[in-house]
């Protein structure tokens, strides 16, 4: 009969239990004593209920096993827990383990709120380096939650718990479509019970740093079916305090497996310097009209007090005839418009206004971008030029018309720029359109008789660089 666990209990004859430390459906974690080193340790039980089956027992078993083995592999990161040793007691294993003083980030959470920016990338790149160092070696975690991530006292960031961690090359434990693992934090291929990848655990690392930076998972519901349904089908509302980790967790959480980044390829976009984003100023709406208020009866008037009786008015002296004026100027009757009609002529205004802008926006982005609009407009301006005018780091433009035009340097028109002046007589002219030859980009002159541009052509391919403008 199996020794009941408690403190004082030793395994593996070195390995004394003091207290427990933290339990899960899959076991419990005591701190215990090395005697023969006489440091301290994390030892993990199995927990093997009375009720289960043999073959669950022997799942169970086989995954501890896994567990140690996988981990033992891993030992030498500074971001994975350390497997040291497993002792054999009873014939269950207890992995021995490093121990960590600190606690989880789901415990950090839940006592003190979500984590700054700042501190949540410094948990991103240390599980991430974990995850790397995982993969790289085709162990696949399968559980990755804020649980796992354990936040030492000394500031260490360390992933633990491979217990149901896969190898890709190792036969799978679970029956076929069914999984392991917490609900709120499962990718949406591992709901679909598809083959084990290491995408899956940057999904759940996405789901996990959610949590750090918002204080409540992405896909929290009530009930697993209802989490299950928000993994499948719905995406992850837009975390509001992440700050630079936003766009890295909105690309961890893409359903996608084959969309999401590696663990290499996040840590290279926590790299990135942030990115400015400069939002157009956009126009003020304009007021509406009030609504025009119903029709009202009209009120009966006031009644009017009693009158009293009239006095005899004051006799008032005569009057002189009045002057005669002449009338004044009749006055425009025309009546004013109403508002609603001068708001809509403002309001017209104003969108000819908005398309001529877009319109010579575009005109702007076709001539700096596109050489055949270029081309025909620099053409129809009738800008042509004498060459024998141009100076060093001018640019020429030979158009349709056969004649050479001073553009713009920043226009598509610009193709040709003088290079040096040796005389009023002798320029060097450099092509933008480079010409492939054995020297690489070439040069070439062009003698100027009479304003003219003979042509010459390149001794290694035989291009045209320069051609005499037909008259």
């Amino acid at each position: 009969m199996a020794e009941e666990t408690r403190p004082g209990r030793v395994i593996g004859g070195r390995y004394r239990l003091v207290d427990e430390l933290a339990a899960g459906g899959f076991g419990r974690v005591w701190r215990a004593w090395d005697t023969m080193l006489e440091v301290e340790v994390a030892v993990k039980e199995v927990w093997l209920h009375p009720g289960i089956s043999g073959q669950v027992r022997d799942d169970m078993l086989r995954r501890a096993t896994r567990e140690a083995r996988n981990a033992a592999r891993l030992r030498n990161h500074p971001n994975i827990v350390t497997v040291h040793d497993v002792a054999i007691e009873d014939g269950v294993p207890w992995t021995v383990m490093q121990l960590v003083t600190g606690r989880s980030l789901h415990e950090r959470v839940r006592e003190q709120g979500p984590l700054k920016p700042k501190t949540a990338e410094k948990v991103a790149r240390a599980v991430l380096k974990a995850l790397e160092k995982a993969h790289e070696a085709g162990i696949v975690h399968r559980d990755v939650k804020p649980a796992n991530v354990m936040l030492a006292a000394d500031g260490e960031v360390l992933l633990t718990d491979f217990g149901i961690a896969v190898q890709q090359n190792e036969t799978r434990l679970t029956a076929p479509g069914t999984f392991i693992g917490t609900a709120e934090y499962l990718a949406p291929e591992r709901i679909r019970g598809r083959e084990e990848r290491a995408a899956s655990d940057l999904f759940s690392l996405g789901s996990t740093l959610y949590y750090a930076v918002e204080g409540v998972s992405p896909f929290h519901r009530d009930a697993p079916d209802e989490i299950y349904g928000a993994i499948l089908t719905e995406e992850a509302p837009v975390p509001r305090r992440a700050g630079r980790l936003a766009p890295l967790i909105e690309r961890l959480l893409r359903k996608d497996p084959d969309r999401r980044p590696t663990a290499t390829r996040a840590l290279e976009l926590l790299d990135l310097p942030p990115t400015k984003v400069v939002t157009p100023p956009q126009p003020k709406p304009k007021p509406k009209p009030p609504k025009p208020k119903p029709p009202q009866a009209p009120k009966a008037p006031p009644k009017a007090p009693p009158k009293a009786p009239p006095k005899a008015p004051p006799k008032a002296p005569p009057k002189a005839p009045p002057k005669t004026t002449p009338p004044p100027p009749a006055k425009n009757t025309q009546p004013p418009k109403p508002k609603a009609e001068e708001k809509k002529a403002e309001s017209s205004d104003d969108t000819w206004m908005w398309l001529v802008g877009i319109a010579a926006v575009i005109c702007g982005l076709l001539y700096v971008g596109n050489p055949g609009f270029a081309d025909t407009v620099t053409d129809d301006l009738g800008l042509a030029g004498d060459l024998a005018d141009a100076s060093q780091g001018d640019c020429l433009h030979r158009g349709k018309k056969l004649r050479w035009v001073e553009v713009p340097c920043w226009s598509a028109a610009a193709d040709r720029t003088v290079t040096t002046t040796a005389s009023r007589s002798s320029y060097l002219i450099r092509s933008r359109l480079s010409t492939s030859s054995s020297s690489g980009t070439n040069t070439s002159p062009c003698r100027l008789y009479g304003g003219s541009a003979y042509e010459v052509q390149d001794s290694g391919s035989g291009r045209i660089l320069c051609t005499t403008p037909k008259q």
